[in-house]
């Protein structure tokens, strides 16, 4: 009874803040603070600083405005109303007449904003703390990653300051390690324009769009024998960029190992270096190129992917001023917005704008007044020509972009729906699939986490409250005109799905699962997992997971994760359910039309597993890039499945999205030694997992002799990691998985000519 009344009492508490409107900014900290302080067993320490805080505010509500000095707060969250927490560091002698430069700090894997695993003393000595305001962010919890709700809670904080701190928009800058730093890359690649430099400890480089960095500076810090984050993850990334043009500095050192922080030299190097740089003015950018992988980010500067073209692939953009003229170069691209008065052309005279490249250019001319405002330009996708439209169109629905489920994990209200209509075991399991789903800041739903802290949290879920749950008997019209919803249960078993299920693209029955183009496949033993918008709320996305046996709604297959929550994630995935495998994905054009299935080969291999799907690509892989050697990595296939449906799992079903290339240069003699370390790992009576492919060449390696090898982004980090080898010579290549495969296919619907 006393624990009770203590609940009521706190809310009572915390309510005298949350009920008032002219209280916002603090609504955040106090939902923390109550969060701290509810939590079993109860916390009299947290309870009093609720107490402590409810009181300052009340009596002086412009507590915010004069915080001064290292200080815990936090934010409110769209996605889920929970209040953020981070670490903010203010200048006893800040002045908002005079804005200051902001320093963002990313921790590493089992960190989080106060406690910065294994580096807090060395952060001080990083950042000047008299010159800046110093921010550091949870990520959602100790190891999401920076992605899904992890980004949008570095962005969120970002804002957050921005609007009740003065700061420089052209010296915000990146400060990451570990998890961290390559977070540190994620970011800056996605959002160029909203940072002045990216330092990075021991990150990696690998699996972003490296031509995005061209304007952003980079300093990396890595150590030569690091064994948790090989150098060779950053080196061939940096070398790329530099070739480009960027500017990037390579720091490595010895004896540090995955410390690479304690070394203070070179940290008082990178601070001086990525401290002083500055971001551009939007106005002052003459040439961008970028690339776009999801509608979460498709901006940088003063140009926009307004709709994505007919392929599920990224979007690219060349924009370049000539004299008082943009020239544009799209890929992938239906519609392009430009804000040119946001840009270095003077929209006082007329614009001139080039669209596309040699043979192909539309010249198009703009008026000042059509300058003025934002001004869309659309391809004909028959001729394409380019031609200006003088509204934006608006389409019924929410415009479709990839990003498959990940799009419900970008900070917008969220909402989870579990089925409650079949009989009490089918509402039990739809229930505890909710409640996993709402522990997870992405679409992956991690249930497998092996890492655990002291206070039994996994490191990749939610550290700090759950997403938002419902009843399907309980959702309003209200929740599903504001929220994403996920919805968890078949028609039959969840009614709100019922009420939308004649107007989605996929019926599921007990015997077919039936896509709205005619094709179908059978539906025992399998389940759907389906992104679309909102019939009864266009604006809005669903993410629709179903079933007919319940047991499909437990663990997925890790195979699958990146599939499921990857930038380029599926629109459609139908997995095995019981069996774990991967039968199907599909996905749609930019208004939600089906797109081919057919443009990949069926995958009709005799052996049904991963390696055999992963040697199948190998081979294409190791022609588009004239390598002798592939790395194959393959997740293991459990005994009595299988990872794929034969005659109905295609090639592109099983790879990933954004998946960059790199080519390592080793001798015989190396790979020999490699070979020999990896085979060395292979469990007694188990296919290898990581390995070189074919093994016709390993077998007639001549030692002296430097072999070509293709790896992927996560070979470029098993390779080191796992054999110890000293890799000389790697190169980034701007090819990925995807578009070797894309290749392929278009080569073997049009053969060269003989």
């Amino acid at each position: 009874m006393a624990e009770v009344e203590e609940r009521e009492r706190l809310a009572r508490l915390a309510g005298a803040v949350l009920g008032r409107e002219d209280l916002q900014a603090y609504h955040g900290w106090i939902k923390y603070l109550a969060f701290r302080a509810e939590q079993v067993p109860p916390r009299p320490e947290a309870a009093a600083r609720l107490t402590e805080w409810v009181d300052r505010i009340l009596q002086n509500p412009r507590a915010l405005s004069e915080l001064r000095g290292v200080h815990e707060w936090a934010y409110e969250s769209r996605a889920d109303g929970s209040g953020q927490p981070f670490r903010i560091s203010i200048p006893e002698g800040y002045d908002p007449a005079h804005p200051l430069p902001l320093s963002i700090y990313l921790h590493g894997m089992g960190g989080n904003h106060l406690e910065f695993s294994q580096v807090p003393q060395q952060l001080t000595a990083w950042t000047p703390s008299s010159d800046f305001i110093e921010l550091a962010v949870l990520g959602r919890g100790r190891g999401v990653g920076y992605v899904g709700l992890g980004e949008a809670d570095v962005l969120d904080a970002l804002a957050y300051v921005d609007e009740h701190f003065r700061i420089q928009p052209q010296r915000v800058h990146l400060v990451g390690v570990s998890m961290g730093g390559t977070g540190v890359m994620l970011l800056a690649a996605r959002h160029p324009d909203r940072f002045a430099s990216a330092w990075v400890l021991c990150g990696s480089a690998l699996d972003i769009p490296i031509r995005n960095l061209l304007r952003l500076p980079v300093y990396a810090m890595h150590g030569d024998e690091d064994r948790a984050a090989p150098e060779l993850m950053v080196r061939g990334g940096l070398a790329r960029l530099l070739q480009l043009g960027g500017a990037a500095v390579w720091d490595l050192a010895s004896g540090y190992g995955h410390t690479i922080w304690k070394n203070q030299s070179g940290a008082e190097r990178a601070r001086k270096w990525t401290f002083a740089q500055r971001s551009q003015p939007s106005r002052q950018v003459r040439e961008i190129d970028f690339t776009a992988l999801d509608g979460n980010s498709a901006r940088a500067y003063w140009v926009e992917v307004a709709e994505w073209g007919p392929r599920p692939r990224p979007a690219r953009f060349k924009a370049r001023v000539v004299d008082n003229g943009v020239e544009l170069e799209l890929q992938n691209v239906q519609r392009l917005r430009l804000d040119l008065a946001q840009s270095p052309v003077d929209i006082s005279r007329p614009v001139s704008l080039v669209v596309g490249a040699s043979a192909k250019r539309s010249k198009l001319r703009l008026t000042p007044a059509q300058a003025k405002g934002p001004v869309l330009i659309a391809m004909d996708s028959d001729s394409g020509a380019a031609h200006v439209e003088g509204a934006e169109p608006r389409a019924p629905f929410r415009l479709h972009t990839p990003g498959g489920p990940n799009q419900l994990y970008a900070g917008e209200p969220l909402l989870i729906v579990h089925g409650t209509q079949g009989d009490a075991d089918s509402a039990r399991v739809l229930k505890a699939a909710a409640e996993q789903a709402a522990r997870s800041a992405n679409a992956g739903w991690d249930t497998a986490s092996p890492s655990r802290t002291p206070d039994g949290v996994p490191l990749r879920q939610n550290l700090y409250g759950a997403l938002r749950i419902k009843p399907d008997s309980e959702v309003t019209a209200q929740d599903v005109a504001r929220h994403h919803l996920v919805l968890i249960g078949t028609a039959e078993q969840n009614a709100v799905v019922q009420r939308i299920a004649s107007r989605l693209p996929v019926k599921l029955s007990r015997e077919h699962i039936t896509l709205s183009d005619g094709s179908s496949t059978l539906a025992a033993g399998r389940a759907v997992r389906l992104v679309h918008y909102n019939p009864e709320a266009p604006e809005r996305l669903i993410y629709w997971v179903a079933a007919q046996e319940l047991s499909a709604y437990g663990e997925s297959s890790p195979a699958l994760d990146e599939l499921t929550s990857g930038p380029g994630a599926a629109d459609l995935l139908v997995t095995g359910g019981t069996e774990a495998s991967l039968v199907l994905t599909r996905s749609f054009d930019s208004r939600w039309r089906w797109l081919p299935s057919d443009r990949s080969p069926l995958l009709a291999l005799a052996e049904n597993t991963w390696a055999a799907a992963a040697e199948h690509r190998a081979g294409l892989l190791r022609a588009a890039t004239r390598a002798e050697l592939a790395l194959i990595s393959a997740a293991p296939t459990a005994p009595g499945t299988r990872a794929f449906s034969p005659g109905v799992t295609r090639l592109a079903d099983v790879t990933p999205y954004f998946d960059s290339l790199s080519i390592a240069q080793l001798s015989g003699r190396q790979l020999q030694q490699a070979h020999e370390r990896l085979s060395k790992l292979a469990v007694p009576g188990q296919r290898q997992v990581v390995y070189f492919w074919p093994p016709s060449v390993l077998q007639q390696l001549e030692p002296e002799r430097e072999y070509r090898v293709v790896l992927s982004a996560e070979g470029v980090y098993q390779l080191p990691a796992l054999t110890q080898l000293a890799v000389p010579k790697i190169e980034l290549t701007e090819l990925t998985v995807a578009e070797v495969l894309d290749l392929a296919a278009a080569a073997k619907q049009h053969p060269p000519a003989r």
